[in-house]
């Protein structure tokens, strides 16, 4: 009965916010929140459908942006305990590279052999359970391209290139999908609700990091899980350790417990009763939610260190709550995710699974590629605009409600799907093309010709964990972007 008000309550609660998108459509302009003071975030309405169809034919890149594209410098600081031992690794085979080779390409060829990967697992994973090793290699395969397109960038001039960081980062989220797709049968949980809950809380925790980089214009890599280093390496060993042992994580913890110790009532009872898979799916939520706090934590000290004060003044939660608005997408796509294949028995999950994660991922790699260019190009981050890129997930979440769910699910999530997929590529596109254009690229596999730029010493850029000297005019990078 208690899930049964729930459920009545989520479902109350989203008919009445999708009323609201409705009764806005027929509003021109309609500003929720002005842009008074310094915050990267914005969030003017401008009418559903107007915004929708900004977000196929609008540039993204204003003037003042294309010049802010040609002074971006990355800035990053990563405390990662590992990186210091697979750095001589990297700087060896960065020998092996064309000297002339964009990092562009070595980025490509990177998500290629996790893309061909995934697919081996996709396809016979569950028959042969060597291809779970096959994915943890071609993993570690591209995390090594990952770190070579960083020390390349070096070689050829474009390590601050603007379009290295939409291949980089934009690659990145693209391979978390793959891993997620690659994972899924691994855990033995194709078609239960214990994928879409592994998944949301992947994408929210990247989703964060990302956000916090935009507002912060710093990409903050911390020590544990969280640092992109350490969790490719724990989870190429999942990969090879599942291939081993493919049934390990059904099992129940009662059998790497002995008896004497297992508590025999209240909580820790139950978390007894769980399966290895079903602890490490709701450890995820956790890390989803300790991202969350560690990115806020991070955006409000940057606030009060841009108001030089130490306290949460009203200036400082003003700017604080108002790069906050940029979280709407990501909460959006949660309250849809669970609405759509958590809470209920969907018929697309059961039959569709990998279709069901494209179809859940699609929205979020759209906004993703959106912070990116807000980063990029110092703009603010249009807000409402990317929250309308996830209303084609809309689609199945209302069909999978309606009368005749069975016959409706799956056309409305093919129907999302596409929609999504149009968005995103459109986006991809054009934030290249304008990229290109406005640093005088003819591809974005061509090398730009050297400029002679004006050394800032403010821009301090930390990577692997190591600083530039303020006495030196060069800029120091001892690894490749993560």
């Amino acid at each position: 009965y208690f899930a049964l008000v729930i459920n009545i309550i989520l479902s109350i609660l989203y008919i009445l916010f999708h009323i609201l998108l409705i009764f806005l459509f027929f509003f021109k302009s309609f500003p929720l929140f002005e842009h008074m003071s310094q915050s990267k975030v914005k969030f003017n309405y401008k009418g559903l459908s107007t915004a929708f169809l900004d977000n196929l034919t609008k540039s993204l890149v204003t003037k003042q942006g294309a010049q802010n594209i040609r002074d971006y410098n990355y800035s990053s600081q990563d405390l990662s305990k590992i990186v210091k031992y697979l750095q001589p690794f990297w700087n060896k085979c960065a020998t092996f590279i064309p000297a002339r080779a964009s990092p562009n390409v070595v980025t490509i060829t990177g998500y290629l052999i996790a893309l061909f990967g995934c697919l081996c697992v996709m396809a016979y994973g569950e028959e042969y359970p060597s291809m779970f090793a096959l994915y943890g290699v071609m993993l570690f395969l591209y995390q090594t391209f990952d770190a070579l397109d960083g020390l390349q960038g070096k070689k050829v001039g474009m390590y601050t290139n603007a379009t290295t960081e939409i291949f980089d980062h934009g690659f990145d989220s693209n391979v978390l999908i793959l891993t997620t797709l690659a994972s899924i049968p691994a855990f033995g949980i194709l078609g239960s609700h214990l994928a879409p809950i592994f998944l949301i809380s992947c994408l929210t925790s990247f989703y964060f990091l990302t956000w916090e980089n935009t507002c912060t214009k710093v990409m903050f890599f911390r020590s544990g899980f969280l640092n992109p280093t350490e969790s490719l390496v724990i989870t190429q060993t999942f990969f090879i350790v599942t291939s081993l042992f493919p049934n390990l994580w059904s099992r129940q913890l009662p059998e790497f417990i002995p008896t004497a110790l297992l508590p025999t009532s209240g909580f820790l009872a139950s978390i007894c009763r769980l399966s290895l898979v079903e602890l490490v799916v709701y450890s995820g939520i956790f890390t989803a939610i300790q991202a969350g706090y560690y990115s806020s934590e991070e955006v409000l000290r940057f606030w009060k260190k841009k108001h030089h004060h130490p306290k949460v003044t009203p200036m400082v939660f003003r700017d604080f709550s108002k790069d906050c608005i940029g979280l709407l997408p990501i909460a959006m796509l949660v309250v849809n995710s669970v609405l759509w294949v958590v809470v209920r028995d969907s018929i697309a999950l059961k039959n569709h699974p990998y279709l069901v994660t494209i179809t859940i991922s699609l929205p979020w790699l759209f906004s993703i590629m959106r912070l990116i260019i807000a980063e990029i190009t110092d703009q603010t981050v249009d807000a409402f605009g990317i929250t309308i890129g996830q209303v084609p997930l809309v689609l199945p979440v209302i069909a999978s409600y309606l009368p005749f769910s069975d016959s409706l699910e799956i056309p409305a999530m093919f129907l999302s799907m596409i929609l999504s997929f149009i968005l995103y590529a459109r986006t991809v596109h054009r934030s290249l093309a304008d990229t290109c254009k406005a640093l005088n690229m003819a591809h974005f596999w061509t090398i730009p010709p050297p400029e002679k730029k004006k050394s800032n010493s403010n821009n301090s850029l930390k990577k692997s964990g190591e600083t530039k000297p303020s006495n030196s005019p060069k800029l120091r990078k001892s690894g490749g972007k993560e």
